[in-house]
C-alpha cells in the first residue's frame, strides 16, 4: 500500500487523534450569510402578503384553505409559500433563538441608519433595513455574551451604564472603534457583569448584617416583629432582582433570613 500523503495523511492523522480535528468556523462568512438569507426571507414575506392583497381583491378565497391551495401547486401563492418555507428552514437551522437585548440592538440599528445617507450601511427605506427593528421581541442574538440572566444585570445593562456614556472622559474611552464619528459607546457584557456582581456580593453580605444591627437598637417587640416582616420582604426582592434564582429558592433564602432574626429577637431582651 501506497504512503498516504495530503489530505489522505491528514485524514488518518485526525482519525487517529480527534483532539487534534480542529477546523475554521468561518465565522465571518457564515454571519453574512445568515445576513443574505434574512435579506432573501423578508422579501419572500413581502411578495406573499402582496399575492395575498392581490387575491382578496380578485376574489380568490384559496388563501384561506390549505387544502384547496395544495389542489392548485402551480397557484403563485403555494409556491412562494414552499419556497419561504425551504429558507426558513435552512434559515433556523443557523440561528439559536435568544432575544436580543434592547440597548445593543438599538445599538446596531444606530450604525445600520448612520446619521445621514452617506454614513448608512443600508440607504434609503427598502426591505432590508427593516430586519434591525427597535422591537427586541422579533431580534434574536447567536452569541450569548450580551445576554444577561438576573433583572438587575439587564437594568444595569440597558438602563444605568448607557446613561454614563454621556459622561466625561468615561464616555469617550468607551466610544466603538470604527465609528467614533456616530458617537457610539460600547461596553463589554463581560464588565458589565463584573460590575453587576461586585455590587451584588456586597448587598448580599451587608443586608442581613444590618437586620441584627437595626433589631439590636429597637426595643418594643411589636416594632421588631414589625422590622422582622420589612427587613424579609426587602431580602425576598433583592434576591428576586439580583439573582436569577427560582421562586422556591427565594422562598428558602428568606425562611433562613427570618429564621435568624427570629432567633436574636428571641436571645435578646428589648
Amino acid at each position: 500500500m501506497a504512503s498516504e500523503k495530503g489530505y489522505p495523511q491528514l485524514s488518518t492523522i485526525l482519525g487517529n487523534f480527534e483532539e487534534m480535528a480542529m477546523f475554521r468556523k468561518f465565522t465571518r462568512l457564515n454571519f453574512a450569510n445568515l445576513a443574505y438569507m434574512q435579506a432573501e426571507i423578508l422579501i419572500l414575506e413581502t411578495e406573499l402578503d402582496v399575492i395575498g392583497e392581490m387575491n382578496e381583491q380578485g376574489g380568490n378565497w384559496m388563501q384561506e384553505s390549505v387544502e384547496e391551495l395544495r389542489k392548485h401547486p402551480e397557484s403563485p401563492q403555494w409556491a412562494k409559500i414552499k419556497e419561504i418555507r425551504s429558507k426558513l428552514k435552512e434559515y433556523s437551522k443557523s440561528t439559536k433563538l435568544k432575544h436580543a437585548d434592547r440597548t445593543t440592538l438599538e445599538l446596531l440599528g444606530t450604525w445600520i441608519r448612520g446619521k445621514d445617507a452617506s454614513s448608512a450601511f443600508l440607504h434609503g427605506d427598502g426591505l432590508e433595513p427593516r430586519a434591525w427593528t427597535n422591537d427586541a421581541n422579533d431580534v434574536i442574538v447567536l452569541s450569548a455574551r450580551g445576554t444577561h440572566s438576573d433583572s438587575f444585570t439587564n437594568w444595569l445593562a440597558n438602563s444605568a451604564i448607557p446613561r454614563l456614556f454621556d459622561i466625561g472622559d468615561y464616555g469617550k474611552r468607551l466610544t466603538v472603534m470604527g465609528a467614533e464619528e456616530m458617537g457610539l459607546r460600547y461596553l463589554e457584557p463581560t464588565k458589565i457583569a463584573a460590575y453587576a456582581r461586585i455590587i451584588s456580593t456586597s448587598i448580599a453580605s451587608i443586608l442581613p448584617t444590618c437586620t441584627v444591627v437595626v433589631l439590636y437598637f429597637i426595643h418594643s417587640l411589636i416594632a421588631r416583629i414589625g422590622a422582622v416582616v420589612a427587613f424579609s420582604a426587602l431580602f425576598a426582592v433583592s434576591v428576586a432582582f439580583f439573582t436569577n434564582a427560582r421562586p422556591v429558592e427565594v422562598f428558602s433564602a428568606t425562611a433562613a433570613l427570618a429564621a435568624v432574626q427570629v432567633v436574636f429577637i428571641g436571645s435578646t431582651t428589648p
